[in-house]
């Protein structure tokens, strides 16, 4: 019984210090310290690299990202998701270039998953 009370401790800790369960507010001024407004398309990719729970990579060289409002951004765009915890949800980061390949926007959405 005992081992049990510190086993759901543990799970619960773990779950709520996943970088998942970060509002997208506070992960977009995370990755802004990683990746700041000004850094090239090669620094970002680097960073990317780096961080093993970011995966399912897309990006374009050739079309702009999609920004809050509707109609399409700057000239290029990296979009990945923050590995998924498992538990209901998980997030898309979207690193917006203009047409020189200059990190100009960092979105983050979080997606629900039923």
């Amino acid at each position: 019984m005992k081992y049990s009370k510190i086993v759901l401790i543990v799970l619960a800790a773990t779950l709520l210090l996943h970088p998942t369960r970060k509002l997208p507010s506070i992960m977009r001024r995370d990755i802004l310290k990683l990746t700041p407004i000004g850094s090239s398309w090669d620094e970002v990719n680097e960073v990317i690299g780096e961080n093993e729970n970011w995966r399912g990579m897309n990006r374009s060289r050739e079309f702009g990202y999609s920004g809050h409002g509707g109609g399409y951004r700057g000239g290029m765009y990296i979009m990945v998701d923050v590995n998924n915890s498992g538990i209901f949800y998980y997030k898309t980061i979207i690193w917006g270039f203009d047409e020189d390949g200059i990190l100009i926007e960092v979105f983050v959405e979080r997606d629900l998953v039923l």
